[in-house]
């Protein structure tokens, strides 16, 4: 399978909050996990082979991958370097960075072509808003051929949407993750967008 990693996971990286360790053509993030209840912080590893530092600075696909194991309650998952002849779902670690405090949202009709594997939040913090809880979704879409599925990197409860990635697939069923902006705001006075976090 594949795993596609938007720009949005090492953004504002002053913080200190994901760290990046390549090793002999692994690289590990290690992201921070906030626990409200307890006010204390874990960490959660993805082990990615195929992947090199400098690729993580742009939106990147990484090929010929599986998982080991799929579980929520987690706290390392590993990637292995292996063919994977399933091309109708990819992977995805997604992250908002367009607005603060972040969330990421999708169609309401398209809630069955996503899967929330994991959320973690960590606290994050920009100089005039102060601090707040930054939402990374580790997700799998499904999609059959010729269907697209956008996903709007907007904010906490968001009133419109307007920037996304469109993932789609071809006739051929290859895949595609374009980054795009709509011309105008889209209202979503209906909750006809939802969040990721309602699908967990």
């Amino acid at each position: 399978m594949r795993l596609f990693i938007n720009s949005g996971i090492c953004d504002r990286k002053w913080n200190g909050n994901v760290s990046i360790r390549q090793k002999k053509g692994i690289v590990t993030l290690r992201i921070p996990e906030y626990l409200e209840e307890t006010l204390t912080q874990k960490h959660v590893e993805f082990v990615i082979p195929n992947l090199k530092r400098r690729m993580l600075r742009t939106n990147t696909w990484v090929l010929n991958l599986k998982l080991q194991e799929e579980a929520s309650s987690k706290e390392r998952f590993i990637f292995t370097d292996t063919y994977d002849p399933y091309v109708g779902g990819i992977y995805a670690l997604l992250r908002s960075t367009v607005m603060v405090p972040d969330d990421i949202f999708i169609p309401a009709d398209k809630k069955d072509k996503i899967k929330v594997i994991r959320r973690i939040r960590f606290v994050d913090g920009e100089c005039d808003l102060g601090n707040f809880l930054s939402n990374v979704y580790f997700v799998k879409i499904m999609l059959d051929r010729k269907e697209k599925l956008p996903v709007y990197l907007t904010y906490d409860n968001a009133r419109w949407v307007r920037k996304y990635i469109m993932f789609s697939r071809n006739a051929e069923g290859n895949w595609n993750a374009q980054q795009e902006s709509k011309d105008k705001n889209i209202y979503n006075s209906e909750g006809q967008y939802i969040s990721l976090s309602e699908l967990m």
